[in-house]
């Protein structure tokens, strides 16, 4: 306390702050909408957002084809053990509500299992049910606090679904840059890069620009729910032509997650919708990999 005066006030403040809530909704018919009416509300909202595409058939470029492939992928016991050690036990539990302090204190005791149990459904093509049901919670974005357009769903997923993902995601991104599938321009969703190191390259390109006398000329372009809209059958068709092996069983991860909205935690509400990503192939924020996370 003595080196730093703030502190109390600080852990006071944090355990002080009540976060709002999903204020009451509007239903179809401009009724309010009981906390079971309001899940199914969102559910039919976000459900129909996002609009299935024709298929659409990709020509890969001949400086994208990789020289390897990536097939019958396997995990090993320490890249399991690594992540359980990693875990951010700050961060909320999912459905199945084991909290990542337990995973990570017993760590030792079950790595050796989950590495079997993610060996076997990589092999088999298909993630248990249980794995693939998040709770939602959606989010307050602005405007009409009424509209169900103006929340977005976040996804809490398992744990150990997760895990899984991060196994899955550094196999695939080292597939992807060993082979130099990514572009020098992509600074999302990659180690050593970022927001600032975007922004540095592109500053040092019209500070060049500059210097040689030629013009500068940015386009900006922000799309609203665009996870929503990435079209999945050409997102779907990318892994192979990248050299990354596909079983067309994986495809039911897409189909088959099961999201439960929750509302009014306080009244310990909880609705499950199946429906919802069965009719359309919804993406829900929180996954690595999605819908192949996430």
């Amino acid at each position: 306390m003595e080196q730093n005066p703030k502190l109390l006030h600080q852990i006071v403040n944090n355990q002080s702050k009540v976060k709002p809530g999903v204020s009451p909704l509007q239903t179809s018919e401009g009724t309010t909408a009981t906390a079971s009416a309001a899940a199914e509300e969102l559910a039919n909202f976000h459900s129909t957002v996002f609009c299935l595409k024709e298929c659409v058939t990709l020509k890969l470029h001949p400086l994208l084809s990789p020289t390897d492939t990536l097939q019958d992928m396997t995990v090993n016991a320490e890249s399991v053990l690594l992540i359980l050690l990693g875990l951010n036990t700050k961060k909320s539990p999912g459905a199945d509500e084991i909290t990542l302090l337990i995973l990570k204190q017993c760590a030792r005791s079950l790595y050796t299992t989950l590495r079997d149990l993610f060996n076997l459904s990589l092999n088999c093509s298909m993630v248990p049910m249980d794995w693939k049901c998040g709770t939602i919670t959606p989010i307050f974005k602005g405007g009409d606090r009424s509209d169900v357009s103006n929340y977005k769903p976040v996804t809490l997923l398992p744990v150990i679904s997760k895990v899984l993902e991060r196994l899955v995601a550094n196999e695939l991104t080292k597939h992807l840059e060993g082979n130099d599938i990514l572009s020098i321009a992509q600074h999302g969703f990659r180690k050593s890069h970022s927001c600032l190191s975007n922004l540095l390259l592109t500053l040092d390109d019209w500070m060049l620009a500059i210097d040689n006398g030629n013009p500068i000329h940015a386009c900006y372009l922000d799309m609203s729910k665009a996870f929503d809209r990435v079209n999945h059958s050409i997102l779907l068709q990318k892994p192979k032509q990248h050299g990354v092996t596909v079983n067309e069983k994986d495809t039911t991860y897409v189909v088959l997650k099961v999201p439960i909205h929750e509302l009014e935690p306080d009244l310990g509400f909880k609705a499950e919708v199946r429906k919802t990503v069965r009719n359309s192939l919804l993406r829900f924020t929180g996954a690595l990999i999605d819908p192949v996370n996430s």
